[in-house]
């Protein structure tokens, strides 16, 4: 979408980062916020003035595929989010360039976002246990989505040279010995599975412990959690709580855990959902790291601003 700001409809919403050119030529801009943590996300709403006004996640209304996939909980996130004890509220931010370049490399988020933590990376980014990767994935061609499919799968994955591989909804018809079966004969073809989980069956601690649980006695390499689709703190909130539950293990028994995430603003035109879409990544990336999780990341759609985003972090 490009269009002037006074040209907005009153009421018209965006999704951070709203990316604007300044005037006479003077550069570009990007409104964002950074270092979201216990608190809502932001949208930015209109008044058809010249003016965005700063909402949190409980007044921006609900994207399509929230609202297909949590209906029942559309109305109750339209509350204020309650929080209990000191709030620490995030970052808003204004990123300003000479040109877009200096928009994709502007280092701001990621420098008021919390610290690493040492203990988890002692090397910094050379740290041993962070691996990159290349997955295959099955999802809108359909196929072969049998055990002995998704061995063949396997095998066409060591040909590739990818170490893993993404196993959509279709594993969690099959009994467990069968995943552990798929998960072991891939292993010996060098290439880990990978196995896609909605969020929406991970809400409670117990939920999560389960399905970590699983993921450890069959030695599937990661799982994908995706689905979040809301900037309510609740939805916020369930980024942090699925690495804390792997926090909580004993030590020598951490999953590394692949995180998806999906952020709202699907309702939204193409390019301000792909962003969306990268800010929210990147804050899963954050989270699944304290973790000692892998991250796995595939975006869509033409329109992007910023493409390398997430190769970046």
């Amino acid at each position: 979408m490009r269009k002037g700001l006074r040209a907005l409809a009153p009421g018209e919403w965006m999704a951070p980062p709203v990316t604007y050119q300044l005037p006479q030529g003077a550069g570009y801009a990007a409104i964002t916020e950074g270092g979201l943590r216990h608190y809502s996300g932001m949208g930015l709403q209109a008044d058809g003035a010249g003016t965005l006004y700063a909402r949190l996640g409980h007044a921006i209304p609900a994207s399509y595929p929230f609202r297909l996939r949590y209906a029942q909980d559309v109305e109750r996130l339209k509350q204020p989010a309650s929080i209990s004890g000191p709030i620490s509220t995030p970052w808003r931010i204004v990123m300003a360039g000479a040109d877009l370049n200096a928009l994709v490399n502007c280092d701001l988020v990621h420098n008021v976002a919390d610290p690493p933590d040492p203990k988890l990376f002692p090397e910094g980014l050379n740290t041993k246990w962070i691996r990159t990767g290349h997955s295959l994935w099955s999802y809108l061609d359909g196929g072969n989505n049998t055990p002995e499919g998704v061995k063949e799968w396997a095998r066409m994955a060591r040909e590739l040279g990818f170490e893993y591989n993404l196993l959509e909804g279709f594993w969690s018809r099959w009994p467990e010995a069968t995943l552990k079966e798929v998960a072991d004969y891939s292993r010996d073809c060098g290439v880990g599975v990978i196995i896609w989980k909605h969020s929406n069956d991970l809400r409670t601690a117990e939920k999560r412990k389960a399905f970590f649980d699983l993921c450890r006695r069959t030695g599937v390499a990661g799982a994908k959690i995706d689905f979040f689709d809301h900037e309510h703190k609740e939805l916020i909130d369930l980024y942090e709580d699925l690495p804390e539950t792997r926090r909580r293990e004993p030590p020598g028994h951490r999953l590394p855990r692949l995180q998806q995430a999906y952020g709202p603003g699907a309702d939204l035109p193409q390019p301000d959902r792909q962003r969306r879409h990268q800010r929210h990544g990147g804050l899963a990336a954050v989270r699944a790291a304290r973790s000692h999780a892998a991250v796995h990341v595939h975006a869509g759609g033409a329109g992007r601003l910023y493409p390398d985003a997430f190769r970046r972090r």
